[in-house]
């Protein structure tokens, strides 16, 4: 990842909600599957491996974020847990077992995400952080992000 794409996840990261956060898990791990793909596809088994352990650790968040009160909560954390047991089996075996098969279940994850979300209007999970604004300066065919640090200068934990 460049480091202009982490500064962009990490702005989104500070700004979401519980939906929006889990739309960005989703797409940190499918970038991450793509990655380990064509890391494989090249012989590179070590950043397979690395790859690998990145979406498994987005997988991980997925799961933790998943509430099981329901029929469709239950049947969502089956799909987690193939794709968990699939990532894992590959890690293993040091080849992609599944993982096309995982992409397609997390590209249509993610579409269900990205509308629940739109209609998500409760406040970001991450109090008392920058507030972000964009526009206010702008470069050559894109707009900059700009960080209000005086705004809160008692940022942080608070005892």
């Amino acid at each position: 990842m460049t480091k202009e794409q982490i500064n962009e996840y990490t702005i989104r990261i500070t700004q979401a909600n519980t939906s929006a956060l889990a739309v960005i898990a989703y797409e940190l791990e499918i970038e991450f599957i793509k990655v380990a793909l064509i890391s494989y596809q090249e012989n590179d088994l070590e950043e397979f491996s690395k790859f690998l352990k990145k979406a498994n650790k987005a997988q991980s968040e997925l799961i933790n974020m998943q509430k099981v009160n329901n029929k469709t909560g239950a049947q969502v954390m089956s799909l987690y847990i193939f794709i968990n047991k699939q990532i894992i089996d590959s890690l293993i075996k040091k080849e992609p077992i599944n993982l096309k098969v995982c992409l397609d279940v997390l590209l249509k994850l993610k579409t269900g995400f990205e509308a629940m979300a739109k209609t998500d209007f409760s406040e970001s999970l991450m109090q008392n952080t920058h507030q972000v604004y964009s526009g206010l300066t702008y470069g050559k065919g894109f707009l900059n992000d700009s960080l209000d640090v005086m705004a809160n200068v008692s940022r942080g934990y608070r005892a």
